[in-house]
Order: C-alpha cells, then sequence, then structure tokens
C-alpha cells in the first residue's frame, strides 16, 4: 500500500492526508463557514496537483457530519426528521436504535449522495444524540482542471445544504437555534 502523509493544523482544527492517489481535506471543529474550507480546499488541491502531477481526477466527494443533540430521551424521530419510515404501532413497543441509509441522485443534478441517520454514537444523559451524515460523490474521470474541481465542490455544497434543509423539521431547526418558535409558519 501507498504510504499516507498526514497533516494536522496546530490546534487539530484541520487534518489533510495525502498519498499519491488521493488528496481528503477534513474540517473539524469549529466549523468556520463553507467560503473559508472552499478557499483552504483550493490552496491544497493546486499544491497536491502541483507535488503529484496527476493525469486525472476519478471522483470529488464533500462530507458533512452533523450531530444532532435532542433534549429528551424517548424521541419521536418524525418531530425532528422527516425523512423517518413508518413502523406499524402493532409491531413494536418502541425504537431502541435507528440506522437509516438511503442513496439518490439529487435533483438536476449528476452527483450521488449517500445519507445516514445512527443513534447511540455517544450518551449524554437525558438526551439523545444523532449524527447525521450526509455524503456528495462526484464520478468523474476528466484532467485536471481547478475551475472543474471548484465547481463541483460548489455544486456538492448546495446539494449537501439541500438536502440538510430538506431532510429535517422546524423542530430540529429550533434545537440549533435557527428559527424561532413564532417564525415556523414563515419556514417549512
Amino acid at each position: 500500500p501507498e504510504k499516507l502523509y498526514r497533516y494536522f493544523q496546530k490546534d487539530k482544527s484541520k487534518l489533510v492526508q495525502a498519498n499519491k492517489d488521493f488528496v481528503s481535506i477534513h474540517q473539524l471543529k469549529p466549523y468556520t463557514g463553507y467560503e473559508n474550507f472552499k478557499a483552504e480546499a483550493e490552496k491544497i488541491i493546486k499544491i497536491y496537483i502541483d507535488v503529484t502531477t496527476p493525469n486525472s481526477c476519478n471522483r470529488i466527494g464533500m462530507r458533512y457530519i452533523n450531530q444532532i443533540v435532542i433534549p429528551e430521551t424517548d424521541v419521536e424521530l418524525s418531530r425532528y426528521f422527516r425523512y423517518i419510515p413508518r413502523i406499524p404501532e402493532e409491531v413494536t413497543e418502541g425504537i431502541n436504535d435507528v440506522l437509516l441509509q438511503i442513496q439518490f441522485t439529487p435533483r438536476n443534478s449528476n452527483h450521488q449522495v449517500m445519507t445516514s441517520l445512527r443513534s447511540g454514537i455517544s450518551s449524554i444523559e437525558n438526551q439523545s444524540v444523532f449524527l447525521m451524515d450526509i455524503y456528495d460523490i462526484l464520478q468523474l474521470n476528466n484532467e485536471i482542471n481547478i475551475n472543474d474541481i471548484s465547481k463541483s465542490l460548489d455544486d456538492a455544497h448546495y446539494n449537501i445544504e439541500r438536502v440538510f434543509e430538506g431532510f429535517i423539521t422546524n423542530e430540529a431547526r429550533e434545537l440549533f437555534g435557527v428559527l424561532k418558535k413564532n417564525d415556523r409558519k414563515r419556514r417549512i
């Protein structure tokens, strides 16, 4: 196997991993926004291209992993998430854990999106913790062009934002502090 190089920022908020076949760029907490991430990613990709001189780009992926903490232990999932399967009451006493995966093509896109919703990853007393993982993938076999890569990053970010906003409810938005109770009718 090819040697993997890892570079952490001093405060451990960023990680770059690379070898001759790939580069991955990770923004850990605190997340300072997409525009900052994109600018940093473009710099790193340009350096990677200069150093490794790859012939083509096979795939571009962008992944957001969101931890969602709900301040209750017996969660009615449909209050917070819009893509929960309905389980007939006569079949179950209640849901113990959640692992839901979906893969689809977003509207007006040639990307693929894989999503998962998982519970029970960590425990916080009297609260429920969920991870919502949204991974946008664009399969390519193109010559390297930083403008194409930049546009693909923008498209992936747009898809991820649309999926996230489409998959959560206003009640979930209230948890994040982005929607107040009297704003419910404005944002659906």
